[in-house]
């Protein structure tokens, strides 16, 4: 499972390639990971742009134009691929494959961007990705959740 510093390290690498961009298409190749994906969860974030990326505990969130947030969980074993779309090789980074080819077999989710496409992976489908309609929610999700380690609340006597 990827902790929490993995998680920040993915978040600040894909950062570059999604910030600014529009999402053109959104494919997914099953129903469900963990959980069956919302009715309308490739259409709602069709056509919205990605403001920015986040990262809260274990989760990155992205920051959508509609005011929506999608949240993405690796799980055990859930990565993120970016591929340019010129490129006509496949190639990706080796992860949990041990090879450059990412085999489509558990590639689940597929975000296609102007000039990259984002994949979702996950062999073991304990990763999820959700979308939440406005802040309110998503700071409803997070409100049991202790602070970040790299904020100011997060000192000695609240760690103890």
């Amino acid at each position: 499972m990827p902790e929490l510093p993995e998680v920040e390290t993915i978040m600040l690498g894909i950062t570059p390639f999604l910030e600014g961009a529009t999402i053109t298409k959104v494919k997914l190749n099953r129903s469900d990971l963990r959980w069956p994906f919302p009715e309308n969860f490739a259409k709602r974030l069709e056509k919205a742009k990605v403001l920015n990326l986040k990262r809260r505990s274990k989760y990155i969130l992205v920051n959508l134009s509609t005011g929506e947030t999608l949240l993405i969980h690796l799980g055990m074993s859930g990565t993120i691929h970016l591929l340019k779309k010129k490129n006509k090789n496949k190639f990706t980074n080796t992860s949990f494959y041990h090879s450059p080819h990412l085999p489509k077999k558990h590639n689940h989710v597929e975000i296609e961007l102007q000039n990259i496409s984002l994949i979702y992976n996950d062999p073991r489908r304990f990763g999820y990705l959700l979308y939440f309609d406005n802040k309110k929610q998503l700071q409803k999700k997070f409100k049991s959740y202790g602070p970040e380690p790299f904020s100011k609340k997060f000192n000695f006597s609240f760690s103890c």
